[in-house]
């Protein structure tokens, strides 16, 4: 998977669903490398930081889904399974 230098997807791309797939997958091993690689005791906050840190660098207000409001509502929705 090639982005540009500021990991946005452009529109076309995120219209193609194998490409979102391949996208999203991108996310989670991001994510995952960067769970595996803390190296302290922490709480919660210190965990929505180091997801922060991963998500930020894909939100993206210009399309549907992918704003930084659209996450948030996201993790409400999924505390609110519970």
């Amino acid at each position: 998977m090639k982005m540009g230098h500021d990991n946005k997807l452009k529109t076309e791309e995120k219209l193609n669903p194998d490409y979102m797939k391949d996208y999203y997958q991108l996310i989670v091993r991001e994510m995952k490398e960067r769970f595996d690689n803390i190296n302290y005791i922490g709480d919660l906050s210190d965990l929505g930081n180091e997801i922060g840190i991963v998500i930020g660098k894909h939100i993206d207000s210009k399309f549907a889904g992918w704003g930084k409001d659209d996450f948030f509502h996201g993790i409400e929705h999924g505390i609110n399974e519970i």
